[in-house]
């Protein structure tokens, strides 16, 4: 938002500095993003054309002689299309800088020498206006320093503003909050208006079909208006704030808009059909016209604004050409409406079309203060353009909301703040602000909210007020109040962070994906929990809350491997949330951390060729994984899932923790996919319960090891997990590692039958061990395969 200051002295006495202004608004909650004082304009003086011929080597050029009052005629090239003899302009001598730096020189264009150049609006950084040059008036007296008669002392503002501020899009709004920080009175603007005796109501009457998308919605009537240039004073106001001037009626909404912040639509009244205006909902693939040429095919159910034969405007974004006003209009019909922001904002969106308007409206305008908007605008075309106001505003509002009361206690205010604020402080600064009090006693006051604050709906969004108009620099620290600049991290948080860690130390790079996902995604990652859909979403790539992790990562995988990347070996932490029935919410909220893996695991060289990840692979990252934090028995259970082709729940003492699985290539195909990947996913929440919350150094045994192998001939369809588990229910401290060193099939075992080789290794701290008593281990491992899995000793 462009503010100008001399524009904001319209409204409240300013003495201090731009500086000053600036810190005060940024202090405020106004962010003050840059300030640009009155440009120079030292050595741009007034001319007058004396000869203008088209240029003998182009088309679109043309060769002026112009007398800038220094007794020789200088010879300039120019390019603008209006430019024509006996017109007053700037001129640019050689040797002057322009805004943006840039030198005027003695130059040779096609051929001809141009010694200055003739200036548009653009080119003074005066306004974005470049389709010709600067006309200026005919009584500027020639070879006067331009900036002696343009006045360039202005200072333009520019705040990025948060969306919750729409009041703040205009200069009452912002001098509104300067009168409250500076304690002084806001003059807001006075007129009187001339009505004739014909009725409006009697001309024109206003239907609201669509009355969520529009609970407001009023117009009044100008007969006889003469469509002429504005007035210097209007046009210098929106230029200054680098709008572009057009004629007396699009420029006076233009003002009005940039002055109080609601958007206003002037219509041709005899270009529209019938004497009735209609604000209904579009109907399916229905197409318009709007004012910049561009023909639009609506979305479903935006507001349109119709007379009785068709469609006039695009509600809340943008009139239609059907009915603009042109140099030849007579009689117009203005509106001013208030228009739902969530329709308009998803409306303008799907069409891409973002205006002064759509910005205003799907913040949330004022919908209390349309007559005012209306008069005012009125009063501006009278005065610029003549014509007979008729008598009165025809005003339909079927559904307003009233507005918000608030009870604020004066002890809530000076505990929240940090600092003792008197009352009468407090009720002077809601007071400027426009809060009407509408009750009070010793404890505490209740408040009428204004209607163009939406953002303001609790009492700490009013204390808040209270403290951005003192200022939050003039508030003194309080001991009770200060927070260390570095916390130490809770014992959830420090966990967490040693889950990643630990991936990053296993080779993994961790990722952020979006939260939202579209459900097209979802579609593609087969048979994951349906996600759960969002009301009003930013964009459809956003229209989902994601139900799990995989389906932005595989987008991820996808992205580097059509990019020539080999090896993918990421994770992700995130929440996800999925439907749940069981819940008094209906949804559920899980903690998950996610790995997904691709391609090669390691690089080929002159040794060996490379290798790629697989299930094994998959599997013992698991098992180390949950090794290192402290799982000491995991075992594998197979599970169904569509969206995998092979799939196993990881379990630990009966708990799942998670699942882990080669993703099916029909998945896969939809990323656009043709390599293996691997994917495991474990719920956060149940690995805490069991982390090892300290790792201890131990010192090594300075006895020697004692090392066994172990082979059993068990059934082919046998899982390795259920001898692995015999290994782990030993009760010994001495049995210190075990691992599988072979897997054999073949002669002479049965076709059925396989032989699993174990590698284990026996140690003692205290003591050297003896042959017998790891005799005795083994002799009891042998017995509880044999007994419980049928396993015999291989010899």
């Amino acid at each position: 938002m462009k503010i100008s200051l001399n524009w904001l002295s319209k409204y409240i006495n300013i003495s201090k500095s731009p500086e000053e202004i600036s810190d005060l608004l940024t202090m405020a909650g106004l962010e003050v993003s840059s300030m640009k004082t009155g440009n120079s304009f030292d050595g741009v003086l007034i001319g007058e054309v004396k000869e203008c011929v088209k240029h003998p080597n182009a088309d679109k050029l043309s060769l002026c002689k112009v007398d800038i009052g220094t007794g020789e005629e200088l010879s300039i090239v120019c390019g603008a299309p209006n430019v024509k003899t006996g017109m007053k302009v700037p001129v640019a001598t050689v040797g002057t800088i322009l805004p943006g730096d840039f030198k005027i020189k003695k130059a040779k264009i096609r051929g001809e020498e141009s010694r200055g150049m003739i200036c548009s609006e653009k080119e003074l950084q005066i306004s974005d206006s470049h389709e010709g040059i600067m006309v200026l008036p005919d009584e500027w007296k020639i070879g006067t320093p331009f900036s002696d008669l343009y006045d360039t002392s202005d200072t333009l503002i520019e705040l990025d503003l948060t969306p919750n501020r729409p009041d703040a899009l205009s200069h009452i709004g912002v001098a509104r909050d300067l009168s409250a920080i500076l304690n002084l009175d806001l003059q807001k603007p006075s007129f009187k208006l001339d009505e004739s005796k014909v009725e409006a109501s009697s001309e024109y009457t206003v239907e609201i079909e669509d009355q969520v998308g529009c609970p407001r919605f009023a117009v009044r009537i100008i007969k006889n208006v003469k469509i002429d240039k504005s007035p210097e004073w209007l046009s210098k106001s929106l230029e200054a704030v680098g709008i572009r001037s057009i004629n007396n009626i699009v420029d006076a909404s233009n003002y009005v808009l940039m002055e109080l912040g609601h958007p206003i639509h002037t219509f041709d009244m005899d270009k529209l059909s019938g004497n009735k205006i209609i604000i209904r909902s579009s109907s399916k693939d229905e197409q318009v016209v709007t004012l910049d040429g561009i023909k639009h095919k609506l979305p479903e159910d935006t507001v349109l604004v119709c007379d009785e034969d068709k469609p006039v405007g695009i509600g809340g974004i943008m009139g239609l050409q059907n009915s603009e006003v042109s140099d030849d209009t007579t009689n117009i019909l203005i509106e001013c409406a208030y228009f739902d922001p969530g329709k308009i904002r998803k409306s303008s969106k799907k069409l891409g079309l973002y205006t002064e308007a759509s910005k205003r409206f799907e913040r949330g305008c004022d919908p209390n203060d349309i007559e005012f908007v209306l008069d005012r605008v009125c009063s501006i075309i009278l005065e610029s353009a003549g014509g007979e106001l008729s008598k009165g505003i025809i005003d339909i509002f079927p559904s307003l909301k009233d507005k918000v009361k608030i009870k604020l206690r004066y002890n809530r205010v000076n505990s929240v703040i940090g600092m003792e604020v008197s009352e009468s402080t407090i009720k002077d600064i809601l007071g400027k602000l426009e809060f009407e009090i509408i009750s009070e006693n010793d404890d505490n006051i209740e408040l009428l909210v204004p209607s163009f604050r939406p953002d303001v709906e609790r009492e700490i969004d009013v204390i808040e007020e209270v403290a951005r108009i003192i200022g939050y620099d003039n508030i003194p620290p309080s001991e009770h109040a200060l927070i260390p600049l570095s916390a130490s991290p809770d014992n959830n948080e420090s966990q967490n962070i040693k889950l990643k860690n630990m991936l990053v130390g296993f080779g993994f790079n961790e990722i952020y994906t979006n939260s939202l996902m579209p459900y097209e995604l979802w579609k593609l990652s087969g048979d994951i929990d349906e996600p759960i859909r969002v009301t009003n979403p930013i964009s459809m790539d956003m229209e989902c809350l994601r139900s799990s992790l995989m389906p932005r990562m595989l987008e991820v995988v996808s992205y580097n491997f059509n990019r020539q990347r080999k090896s993918v070996k990421l994770f992700e932490d995130g929440i996800i949330i999925a439907p749940d029935k069981k819940s008094e919410t209906g949804v559920k909220e899980t903690h998950k951390i996610a790995v997904i893996i691709a391609g090669e695991i390691s690089a080929g060289n002159w040794i060996g060729e490379n290798s790629s990840a697989d299930y094994f692979f998959l599997k013992g990252v698991v098992e180390a994984y949950l090794k290192a934090i402290g799982f000491s028995t995991v075992t594998f259970a197979e599970s169904s899932n569509s969206s995998y082709h092979k799939r196993y729940d990881i379990i630990n003492n009966g708990s799942k923790l998670g699942f882990m699985g080669e993703i099916s290539q029909p998945v896969l195909n939809g990323f656009d996919l043709e390599v293996g990947v691997f994917y495991f996913e474990l719920e956060v929440d149940l690995l805490f319960k069991e982390m090892k919350k300290d790792i201890a150094f131990i010192e090594p045994s300075k006895y020697p090891s004692i090392m066994r192998d172990l082979s059993f001939i068990v059934e082919d369809s046998m899982q390795s997990e259920k001898l692995t588990a015999i290994f782990e229910g030993t009760k010994t401290d001495l049995l210190k590692s075990y691992k599988i060193s072979s897997v054999y099939k073949g002669s002479p075992l049965n076709e059925n039958e396989k032989s699993i080789t174990y590698h284990l290794i026996f140690s003692s701290n205290e003591r050297t061990l003896e042959e017998s008593e790891i005799d005795k281990i083994c002799e009891g491992i042998i017995n509880v395969a044999s007994d419980s899995l049928n396993a015999n000793l291989r010899v």
